[in-house]
């Protein structure tokens, strides 16, 4: 996990592709980070990868993926996610 938040900070998008394969197959406090992770950086192509997380039956999943969609700031996705909430 250091591994993903040192990629995250240092706003590597490389590591998009790797993270959003991740979300396939992660669980537990893994997912969370990842989610972080792919909402720290910032790229749009992981949107799609985080949206299927809004309606998880976990709320702390829930809860990062709508972080994780709002770091990306991108307006297209705000109103659609929210009454998941």
């Amino acid at each position: 996990m250091l591994a993903m938040d040192i990629l995250s900070e240092l706003g590597d998008q490389r590591a998009v592709d790797a993270l959003m394969d991740k979300l396939k197959h992660a669980e537990g406090q893994l997912l969370v980070v990842t989610l972080i992770a792919l909402g720290k950086l910032g790229d749009s192509r992981a949107i799609p990868a985080i949206l299927p997380f809004i309606a998880h039956e976990k709320r702390v999943l829930r809860n990062h993926a709508s972080r994780a969609l709002e770091a990306l700031r991108n307006e297209w996705c705000t109103e659609d996610f929210v009454p998941f909430l």
